[in-house]
């Protein structure tokens, strides 16, 4: 378009330099929106009537609540928690380093989470006869 305008040879490099610097723009507010999960955004489905999870930058749709969205709550809830909010997956790996007494019943000592952590049937050995 701004060659069909002929510009003077002069203002090009400035143009190009503009050009470049809204592409730039641009591709950082996409990078944040897929981020923060802005891109996304619930509607309904015509047919079914159900909610779904529709990405504007992309245009995929789906049923589940993206990844990303779960993370940021996730990150959301471990910052009100604290230590209570670590996954229980998480620290039955971390507690399978420790030894089973004193320090696994040490830690369970931590709070709700961490004491169903260490009690996890992941830590049950089966011996059979």
């Amino acid at each position: 378009d701004l060659l069909a305008t002929l510009p003077a040879p002069e203002i090009l490099p400035r143009q190009r330099h503009l050009y470049v610097r809204e592409k730039e723009r641009l591709r950082a507010d996409k990078k944040r929106r897929k981020l923060t999960g802005e891109n996304w955004g619930v509607r309904t489905d015509e047919v079914s009537g159900r909610p779904f999870w529709f990405n504007s930058d992309t245009g995929e749709a789906i049923w589940d609540k993206p990844a990303v969205l779960l993370d940021l709550e996730a990150h959301d809830l471990a910052l009100q928690n604290k230590w209570a909010a670590f996954p229980v997956k998480c620290l039955v790996h971390i507690m399978d380093y420790l030894i089973p007494f004193p320090e696994r019943m040490a830690c369970s000592a931590v709070c709700h989470q961490w004491r169903a952590a260490a009690n996890d049937i992941f830590f049950v050995r089966h011996v059979l006869p």
